[in-house]
């Protein structure tokens, strides 16, 4: 899996968002609900903490 990387902290762009690695491969390979919009990609996967994700 890539990331793309933020070009001033040379860390992947994700970061900014608070979010790790682990959670964007766990919510795209065991994703929750799918919001069915067209042209969408939104999912919706329970964290760890409790709350949710969006990506």
């Amino acid at each position: 899996m890539r990331f793309f990387i933020d070009p001033d902290t040379d860390e992947p762009h994700i970061y900014v968002h608070g979010v790790e690695e682990d959670e964007v491969e766990d919510i795209l390979f065991f994703p929750g609900e799918d919001d069915g919009v067209v042209d969408s990609h939104v999912l919706q996967s329970d964290e760890r903490v409790g709350g949710a994700t969006f990506v």
